[in-house]
């Protein structure tokens, strides 16, 4: 899960780190877009199955 703090935090450390240098804003942004990235990535692998089955494995009857 995606914690909003952690990346204002990454975000002004990696900034502060960079400053002066030319298109250290876009770095930084691109620094914290790949972390939430990468992230999603590690979020999507670890769905269990049941929720991550195709359609068409899912039983839609109607219990009488």
């Amino acid at each position: 899960m995606l914690d909003l703090n952690r990346v204002r935090a990454d975000f002004a450390a990696f900034l502060a780190d960079h400053s002066g240098r030319r298109h250290s804003l876009d770095a930084a942004l691109m620094h914290v877009v790949e972390q939430a990235y990468q992230q999603g990535l590690a979020d999507a692998a670890a769905v269990p199955a049941a929720v991550s089955a195709p359609i068409s494995d899912l039983d839609f009857r109607v219990a009488p």
